[in-house]
This record gives structure tokens, sequence and C-alpha cells, in this order.
């Protein structure tokens, strides 16, 4: 006795179930048809999983990782597709959620924050990246002010520099204003001397 390819394959629904309903003929060794056998598939559970996943998949395609299957009257495959599939988006919304608060801060001028927790592949080259980058960047800033220090250093000591500059100028100035008056004074001393003497 054997069984030939399907004859009937169609989908029906009872109540609130779904049935996927196969009719095969069965074939004895003589090849004469003695009859059919039918299948009955309970969908009811898998086509509201598929249902689930696509909207939780075109919800995190755009952007929205807080979507979860509900567990609740799964069983066997289903219900650890539905486990794994709220790890997945568990791990990937916090992971995200690291990220967006240390490049927020980040931009706020805030050189502190770090990502939390154990993470393992990319998430964890990310945690390591995120890390490195900022301690470059917070470097890099002390490094700047260390050189604004210098700078603001460097030009008080020019400005000092200049006042005291100016003043040994004015003083030279001075020196000069009564070296030229006493040298005038001298030469009329001199022409004076000079008549007299004439």
């Amino acid at each position: 006795m054997r069984q030939h390819a399907i004859v009937c394959d169609r989908r029906s629904q009872v109540g609130e179930r779904t049935f996927d309903l196969a009719v095969t003929p069965v074939i004895n060794a003589a090849g004469e048809r003695l009859g059919f056998a039918i299948e009955w598939r309970d969908m009811t559970q898998q086509l509201a999983t598929e249902s689930e996943v696509a909207e939780i998949v075109a919800a995190a395609s755009q952007g929205d990782y807080s979507r979860r299957l509900d567990e609740g009257g799964k069983d066997e495959f289903m219900l650890d597709l539905a486990l794994g599939i709220n790890r997945l988006l568990m791990t990937v919304e916090i992971g995200l959620s690291q990220i967006v608060d240390v490049v927020s801060a980040f931009a706020d001028g805030d050189l502190t924050r770090r990502m939390q927790g154990e993470y393992q592949g990319d998430f964890q080259r990310l945690r390591e990246d995120s890390d490195r980058m900022v301690d470059r960047i917070a470097s890099i800033v002390s490094q700047i002010g260390d050189v604004t220090d210098a700078v603001q250093q460097a030009a008080a000591n020019i400005s000092e520099g200049i006042t005291e500059l100016s003043a040994r100028s004015e003083h030279q100035a001075s020196t000069m204003t009564e070296t030229t008056a006493s040298m005038e004074e001298l030469a009329e001393t001199v022409n004076r001397n000079s008549e007299s003497a004439r």
C-alpha cells in the first residue's frame, strides 16, 4: 500500500482556527486506489506568529525595537522562536539606547558617559570603540586646555614686556629731551663765551 501525490491542498477556517488540509490517494501494490488519506494540520499558532513577526520586523526596520512577541499560548518551535526574537530585540534595543546616550552626552560636551552592561560581538566592539573615541577626545581637549594656558601665559608675558618697553622708551625719550635741552644750554654758553672772548 502506498500513497501518491497530494491531490488536494487547501487552507480552511473552522471557527477561530485555521487548518491546512492535504488529501492524498492511497494505492495498493496492484495499483488500485483504496481510498484517501486526509491530513489536518492546525496552522493557527504558526500563522498568528508569522503575522506578529511581520509586524515586529516592520517596526524594527523603522527603528522601533520596543515591540515583543507574545510568548503566551505558544509551544515547542513557536515558543523557542518567540523567546529568541524577544532576546534579540531586547539586546538591540538596550545596546542602541546605550549608544544613543553616549553620543548624546558627547554632543553636549559630557565626556564621562560610557556604555554599561556586558555585550558580545559587534556591540562589544562598538562599546570598546566608543570608549576609546571619548577617551581620545578627552585627551585632545586636555591638551588644548594646556596649550591655551601656555598661550595665555605667553600673552601675559608679552603684554608685560610691552608695558616695560614702553616705560623704558618714555624714560629714554625724557632723558633725550633733557640731554637736548642741556646741549642747547651748552651751545648758548659756548656762543656767549665766544662773543665775550671776541
